[in-house]
């Protein structure tokens, strides 16, 4: 959390994981990968969720969304292999694509940055947000 309060281009994430009543659980001792959108990842999803902002979503729809986002573990980039893996949502898999074009989650959000490493984890920033099934 505290990476993500320090960097303006997460100031979208921030705002959603205290609406969702998340920031608490986010800072205990993990150890967590957090795939992170940017703030620009989150304008095109409210676009095409129709939405105007985080002002139009529930605390109860964010939390899904949001949860979707962390993988129960500590996972380098060299450590990401192609598969289906288990997130914090424990009704969806993050389906993760490795090739030479480098990592796609659900064939949808490219990774465009790598470990961020933090006090109880690490983050990946992610270019789109992802939704669970």
């Amino acid at each position: 959390m505290d990476i993500a309060l320090q960097n303006s281009n997460f100031s979208t994430l921030v705002a959603a994981l205290v609406k969702a009543g998340l920031v608490e659980a986010l800072s205990a001792a993990g150890p967590y990968t957090v795939f992170a959108p940017t703030n620009a990842a989150f304008d095109a999803a409210f676009v095409a969720l129709g939405v105007s902002g985080l002002d139009d979503l529930s605390a109860e729809a964010l939390t899904p969304i949001l949860l979707y986002h962390v993988v129960p573990d500590n996972v380098l980039a060299s450590e990401v292999t192609t598969g289906m893996v288990p997130t914090l949502n424990t009704e969806s898999n993050i389906s993760i694509t490795v090739s030479d074009m480098g990592v796609m989650l659900d064939n949808s959000a490219n990774v465009v940055a790598t470990d961020v490493q933090g006090s109880n984890g690490i983050i990946h920033v992610i270019d789109s947000v992802i939704l669970p099934n």
